[in-house]
Formats: structure tokens, C-alpha cells, sequence
């Protein structure tokens, strides 16, 4: 699973440098599309030396976390120009209460995933004490947070449902929004199965994938909705 890690650090790597290389090309036309892709590539740097750094402290919690934001905070940037590249979602009537939903379920998002990498942190020692032979005991006696970040995405799930709600009695359910929802429910499921299936195999770094792929999506549409008047 490291190599694997290593070997798709490397592939988006040369992507990210790629993309840095076509900016220039239009410099003069979109300096801050180049400038975007030139703090994307010094990202994909400082999250190379971070990897080596979790390596090092041999799988340090905390530091797991950190990796976890800068890769983020990677995808935000990479979703930034792509957004700038695409054309504004139009015919939505009351957008501005919509964008400020858009906003409030990214920011609920972002919550759940600060309290999802503390969570897992717990995790992490846990399956160190009980060894990989015993999940089922990674979650005796779990912090107070654990509660709240379990009952956080029935909150999500309202907020996104009642979006949906208001984008249905407009007609139009924008493809942003159906691949939210998708991965939302998805989300949902992979914490049920670990929760009570005692953390299947996959199923942890699947729920933390699924967590940034939310994050991008959320973030995307609400660029993209920020376009529209």
C-alpha cells in the first residue's frame, strides 16, 4: 500500500508539473491560472517531503493529519482552476440562498473530516494495542467525539437533502450536485460498515478517500455557482 502511495505521489506529481508547464504557455492570457498551477506544484513538493516525514516517525497520528490537510488543500487548488475553465451553472432562480447552503455543508464537511483524522488518531493507537487481530476492540470506550462526529453527518445529510429540496422545485439538479450526493451516501454507508463490521479491510482508507472527494465536489459546485449573479 506504501508503494502504491509513492508510485501515484510521483504520477500526480508529474501531472501537477505538467499542468504548470501548459500555464506558461498562456501567461500573458491567465497569469493567475500559472500562478495557481506553479502553488500546486510547491504543494505536491512540501507534501513529498511530509510523506518522507510520516516514513520517518513511523506513522506518527498526528502527522498522518497533517498529511491528510496539505492533500486538501491540494485538491482545493487544483479544483480552483478547473473552475475557472468551466461556465457558471445558469437558470437557478434564488441563488444566493442556495450558495450560502453550498457553503454552510462545505463548511459542515470540513468539520467532519477535522473530527474523522482526530478519530482516527484514536484509531490508530488503539489498533496498536489490540493488534490487527482484534478490530473489534479499536472502538471500546471511544472519546466523546466519536459520538458527535457519528451523529454530525445525520446533520450533513439534512442540510444536503434540503439542497437538493430547493434545487428540484427549480428543475434543474446540477451534475455537481448528484455526484455530492452520491459520495455523501456512500460516506455514510462506509462508516456504518466499519462500525459495526469491526473495520472490514479497505474500508478506513475508503471512508478517508471518499471524505476528500466530497470536499472537492463541494467545492467545486460552489465555485461554479459563484459564477451565476
Amino acid at each position: 500500500i506504501e508503494f502504491i502511495n509513492r508510485l501515484l505521489g510521483a504520477i500526480a506529481g508529474l501531472a501537477t508539473l505538467l499542468l504548470f508547464i501548459n500555464s506558461l504557455l498562456r501567461l500573458k492570457d491567465d497569469f493567475w491560472s500559472a500562478f495557481g498551477a506553479f502553488l500546486i506544484v510547491l504543494g505536491m513538493g512540501f507534501q513529498g517531503w511530509l510523506g518522507k516525514t510520516v516514513v520517518d516517525s513511523n506513522l506518527l497520528p498526528y502527522k498522518i493529519t497533517i498529511h491528510m490537510i496539505m492533500a486538501l488543500i491540494i485538491v482545493l487548488l487544483l479544483i480552483i482552476l478547473l473552475a475557472r475553465e468551466k461556465a457558471p451553472i445558469e437558470g437557478i432562480s434564488n441563488i444566493s440562498q442556495i450558495k450560502w447552503l453550498v457553503a454552510i455543508s462545505l463548511v459542515l464537511t470540513l468539520f467532519q473530516i477535522g473530527m474523522g483524522t482526530q478519530i482516527r488518531q484514536f484509531v490508530d493507537v488503539q489498533m496498536h494495542t489490540f493488534n490487527l487481530l482484534h478490530a473489534s476492540k479499536w472502538l471500546n470506550n471511544p472519546p466523546t467525539l466519536f459520538y458527535v462526529h457519528r451523529s454530525f453527518s445525520i446533520v450533513v445529510l439534512l442540510v444536503n437533502g434540503y439542497l437538493g429540496y430547493l434545487l428540484y422545485k427549480n428543475n434543474q439538479i446540477p451534475t455537481a450536485f448528484k455526484v455530492i450526493i452520491t459520495i455523501l451516501a456512500v460516506e455514510i454507508l462506509t462508516g456504518i460498515w466499519m462500525y459495526y463490521f469491526d473495520f472490514p479491510f479497505s474500508s478506513q482508507p475508503l471512508h478517508l478517500v471518499l471524505a476528500a472527494l466530497l470536499f472537492g465536489a463541494q467545492s467545486y459546485f460552489m465555485l461554479i455557482l459563484k459564477k451565476q449573479i
